[in-house]
């Protein structure tokens, strides 16, 4: 049960993003074009996060599943 938390823990990171990106453009259509470039840039340092997130739960996945597969 916890391998299954753990493993969906950087799906959490894209899902943030997603909202980081959608939510002030819904809630706040006026916003300033800055605003906009912010919560854009937000996004992408938070999905960079979660692909680095991704890229940790894989190796640790591979690694408890045997090395049978050497790279």
């Amino acid at each position: 049960m916890a391998e299954s938390a753990s493993a969906s823990t950087s799906v959490w990171y894209f899902i943030g993003a997603t909202f980081i990106v959608a939510l002030p453009v819904m809630l706040f259509p006026d916003m300033p074009w800055w605003v906009r470039l912010g919560s854009i840039v937000s996004a992408l340092i938070v999905m960079t996060a979660g692909g680095v997130q991704l890229r940790k739960e894989l190796r640790e996945r591979n690694s408890r599943g045997g090395d049978s597969s050497s790279d």
